[in-house]
């Protein structure tokens, strides 16, 4: 059960599902095995993305959409309980992206009593539009945490670790494999760091990293 429903989890919630009727036809054999109790949860996440669909076109009707020039979101409220459990981690989100966290979270809990929300922020993604040198245009897709420190060289050439860290403060594992994944890996690598090594150190400056090439417009970066 544990291995299904963290790959279950996985493939609802990055929408790689082949088919719901499949992953469905799946459950039901599970119960007619198993019982109710083994497939519940596993319905739970079911129900949950769908409510999360119709919360998403109840937030987009609402007045709390009025966003102006921000960044697109779209939240899937998990229930505690139906999904395998995550750490929840602190993560400095940057100031345009909170805003727009802060209006769903204003419209979901004005439209559900007694409810309480947590950011999952070590489980989301995002696409990012860049422009590199020379006028190259690419679309990111990367993890928040990858969003976070990305969007910090908005307004910074160079940042150190130091000041990276203090900026999203998240765990420092979490951090060095973000820095690693957006600065170390070949055909990935947005940012550039000194000194060039494999590995993260306190003491590296990272820099957006203007001559990056790629052949693909959408460039995907793994975590």
């Amino acid at each position: 059960e544990k291995y299904y429903k963290q790959h279950l989890a996985k493939r609802l919630l990055s929408g790689k599902t082949i088919s719901d009727d499949a992953e469905r036809s799946l459950i039901v054999k599970l119960k007619t095995e198993c019982g109710y109790q083994f497939t519940s949860k596993l319905e739970g996440m079911f129900t949950d993305m769908k409510t999360s669909q119709d919360t998403m076109q109840g937030f987009g009707m609402s007045q709390y959409a009025d966003i102006g020039d921000c960044p697109t979101l779209a939240v899937q409220v998990l229930t505690t309980g139906y999904w395998p459990t995550q750490p929840s981690a602190t993560c400095n989100l940057p100031s345009e992206i909170l805003m727009v966290c802060e209006k769903f979270r204003a419209y979901y809990l004005g439209t559900h009593t007694g409810r309480r929300l947590t950011w999952q922020t070590n489980m989301g993604t995002a696409d990012l539009k860049a422009i590199f040198g020379k006028n190259q245009k690419h679309e990111l897709n990367v993890s928040t945490y990858q969003m976070c420190v990305l969007m910090l060289f908005n307004s910074a050439d160079c940042l150190s670790y130091k000041e990276i860290e203090q900026a999203m403060e998240i765990p420092s594992s979490d951090l060095r494999r973000c820095l690693q994944s957006l600065a170390c890996v070949k055909g990935k690598n947005v940012l550039r760091k000194e000194p060039m090594s494999k590995d993260i150190a306190e003491d590296d400056a990272f820099y957006f990293n203007d001559k990056f090439t790629s052949k693909y417009y959408k460039v995907k970066i793994g975590t």
